[in-house]
């Protein structure tokens, strides 16, 4: 049971008060707060994100180098991989390398959205819990330099597929479905993850290790499997379909059905918003936790 946070003036000043009933007991006022609150942080995410990103870089040689340098090395160890021999990976009309860079490049867009939030909000807990701002600008921050970090691999990539003897034309377009919906299933599964990770320092090594569980189990260097038990366990993983959508549209592989893709948009859609006023509701007991 947590509640939603209060105003008052005192001496001149303004003071937060939080008291211990539900939230969304009053909804008028919660949405009240939510307004509010969302202005604040469409003013403050972008100058916080610029700040980090600037941060990041600023005493780096190689820049905004070190972006791709993971997704490029992953691809040229697979690369090599299957070069050798030692396993057998195919691709479709695609050339393999254009193949497992797409792959990889919205792997990491993934990747980034889900780890963004936790992340954020472990490097801002003196903010949160003595400052009263909106959490919702922390969190919004670190998307907006996921937003830009994904745009970078996006533009490499749009640069790759000419190279490579490869056009897609406007059917590229329809990536942006699948895209948009990879990355707010992310942010959503990021979100959800806040509270207990806040809680429990468990959480961020159970994302290592489920994040590293799931990357084997999406085709992002292979090939989606064919056999009936393969057909339903790519089913039945949203980001394996997202992500293969996207990339499809991207390289003009085999388009990936619609009807695949459009419900698990839509459940990222639904996840995302649970997982914010989840994250909302509960933001007066994590502040008194930290």
């Amino acid at each position: 049971m947590t509640a939603p946070s209060t105003r008052r003036e005192s001496a001149g000043e303004e003071v937060s008060v939080f008291d211990a009933s539900p939230a969304l007991r009053h909804p008028r006022q919660f949405l009240a707060d939510v307004r509010r609150d969302l202005r604040v942080t469409m003013d403050l995410a972008p100058q916080m994100a610029r700040r980090q990103i600037v941060a990041r870089y600023r005493r780096s040689v190689l820049g905004y180098l070190w972006l791709l340098l993971v997704p490029v090395s992953t691809a040229a160890a697979w690369l090599f991989v299957r070069a050798s021999g030692a396993l057998q990976m195919t691709s479709s009309g695609a050339p393999y390398p254009l193949y497992i860079v797409a792959g990889l490049f919205l792997w990491q867009g993934f990747l980034r959205a889900l780890n963004a939030p936790l992340q954020q909000v472990n490097a801002s807990r003196a903010v949160i819990s003595k400052i009263r701002s909106p959490w919702e600008a922390v969190i919004a921050a670190g998307w907006v330099e996921t937003v830009f970090e994904f745009a970078i691999f996006v533009l490499v990539l749009l640069l790759a597929i000419p190279l490579l003897g490869e056009w897609p034309g406007l059917g590229m377009l329809s990536a942006v479905v699948p895209i948009v919906a990879l990355l707010l299933l992310g942010a959503a599964l990021g979100l959800l993850l806040v509270p207990l990770g806040l809680l429990f320092d468990d959480i961020p090594r159970a994302v290592v290790v489920g994040s590293t569980f799931l990357f084997f189990v999406t085709p992002i260097v292979y090939r989606p499997p064919s056999s009936a038990l393969g057909t339903v366990t790519f089913r039945l993983n949203p980001v394996a379909v997202l992500l293969d959508a996207a990339r499809s549209a991207l390289v003009g592989d085999a388009p990936v059905a619609p009807a695949l893709v459009l419900p698990w948009a839509l459940v990222a859609l639904l996840a995302f918003v649970v997982g914010w006023v989840a994250m909302r509701v509960a933001v007066p007991h994590l502040v008194a936790r930290l």
